[in-house]
């Protein structure tokens, strides 16, 4: 009996979602390696998806999603010789609605009604664009010069930003801007907005470290969200009866743009894929996430 699910795919800008599903849509409709999910059909017009995957083939810069030039793309997988069926809803939304959803504290309808039906989904995280916290050893002296200065009546200069205290007549220092949020804060927020509209519990989360081919000092994925974003890893592992979660590091390109040469020459395009789990032997399987997601 055939069955469907949705799943959905979430992350800030500039962090791989459609590379990610570019190479996806390549390794799907050429078949070029084994996968542990084929394509059933779509359901929606693949131009947006062949122009992508045509890029992403040819090693060039994939032009990352712009507010106003969002899509919606479904495509429906099924487990090789199953008729179940899950319905990926990849909404490849650009970057900058995720940070509006976290600025405004607001959701486009048709966004929460696809979190709202899904089985669960991906979120992506790219290691070179993750915006780092400041840490309390460090944040402790420039508290101090900030207690006092305001003794003194002197002025001050907070990260960065020198002139005299703020005070109701003389309000000088910029106010708190969300977009300089650190990115585990923002990620973790639009975790908390996925749980409140979604009452599944656990909700199966595939935890993707794009540009795994960035990463050289850590072995697993999960150890690097522990070392780089550990508020995140603290989250995830403190509410497993919310997200049940797994971590994959996925190079989806297979390297950095600057050496396209030395990719196309790779004679299967699918192969320059890399996809790390702990425990499991490294595999071009992109599809891997999403089949984990499908349970």
């Amino acid at each position: 009996m055939e069955s469907q699910q949705k799943q959905f795919l979430i992350g800030l800008p500039a962090h791989g979602k459609t590379t990610f599903l570019a190479a996806l849509w390549h390794v799907l409709s050429t078949k070029e390696v084994a996968t542990s999910l084929e394509f059933a059909r779509l359901s929606s017009e693949n131009k947006h998806l062949n122009k992508i995957a045509n890029l992403w083939a040819d090693v060039q810069p994939v032009k990352r999603t712009l507010l106003g030039e969002e899509k919606y793309v479904s495509m429906f997988l099924r487990v090789p010789g199953s008729c179940h069926e899950t319905e990926i809803i990849f909404p490849d939304l650009s970057g900058e609605s995720f940070v509006d959803q976290w600025k405004n504290r607001q959701m486009k309808p048709e966004h929460a009604e696809l979190i709202r039906e899904a089985v669960g989904g991906l979120l992506l995280i790219h290691p070179d664009e993750v915006m780092e916290d400041d840490w309390i050893p460090d944040i402790l002296p420039i508290a101090d010069s900030i207690i006092h200065d305001e003794e003194s009546g002197s002025s001050t200069s907070v990260l960065g930003l020198s002139g005299p205290l703020d005070t109701p007549e003389n309000p000088t220092t910029p106010g708190w801007d969300p977009y300089k949020t650190p990115t585990q804060i923002q990620i973790v927020d639009l975790l908390q907005f996925v749980a409140e509209l979604n009452e599944r519990r656990p909700i199966r989360l595939a935890v993707v470290v794009s540009a795994w081919d960035r990463v050289v000092d850590t072995k697993s994925p999960d150890l690097w969200l522990e070392r780089y974003v550990p508020l995140l890893s603290q989250y995830l592992k403190s509410n497993p009866e919310t997200f049940a979660s797994e971590f994959y590091g996925v190079s989806a390109q297979g390297g950095c743009l600057k050496d396209a040469d030395q990719l196309r020459k790779i004679p299967c395009p699918s192969r320059r894929i890399r996809v790390v789990r702990s425990g499991d032997p490294e595999s071009n399987d992109i599809t891997a996430p999403a089949r984990w997601v499908m349970g």
